[in-house]
């Protein structure tokens, strides 16, 4: 009866794979990846917040690394703050498509995102809470930022269960 049972559940399983699984021409089975860059400044006048701000930046890029197979995503700090233009021209030299970028105010953060094809800030939100890495914060944060460059919600709030 447990046989019997266990191999319903798997045959009803693989349909339900199958069923969602999508069917595409050979050649538009390698789609190109779109690059991301998280990047971060360093808080030269605070190093509790340097490294909070380091802590959110590695959310980030963790959150949006999760779109692997669509999306490249590099993490990388930044020495100083840099001007706006010019650093997005740069970052299109670089080929990339969005620049996610964490800020070091005096007393808060900032982040801000990127359509780097579009040259266009999507995305701009003070964090306040320098002393804290709320991980459930960074996540609404993140999805925000998803929305406001794909136009869609992300999975970065839903729970994963394990058994």
């Amino acid at each position: 009866m447990k046989f019997c049972l266990l191999l319903l559940c798997i045959i009803q399983s693989a349909r339900a794979q199958v069923s969602e699984s999508k069917i595409v021409a050979v050649g538009a089975a390698g789609v190109a990846k779109e690059n991301m860059l998280v990047s971060y400044e360093l808080c030269l006048h605070n190093s509790m917040m340097s490294k909070n701000l380091q802590a959110l930046s590695e959310v980030t890029r963790n959150d949006f690394s999760f779109y692997g197979h669509v999306l490249n995503v590099q993490l990388q700090p930044m020495d100083a703050p840099l001007p706006l233009l010019t650093t997005i021209n740069d970052r299109a030299k670089m080929k990339l498509s969005y620049w996610i970028h964490w800020k070091c105010k005096q007393s808060s953060f900032e982040v801000n995102a990127y359509s780097v094809l579009e040259q266009k800030l999507k995305f701009s939100k003070e964090w306040k809470n320098i002393a804290d890495v709320n991980r459930s914060l960074v996540h609404q944060y993140n999805d925000l930022i998803y929305q406001s460059l794909f136009a869609k919600k992300s999975l970065f709030n839903a729970k994963i269960f394990r058994h």
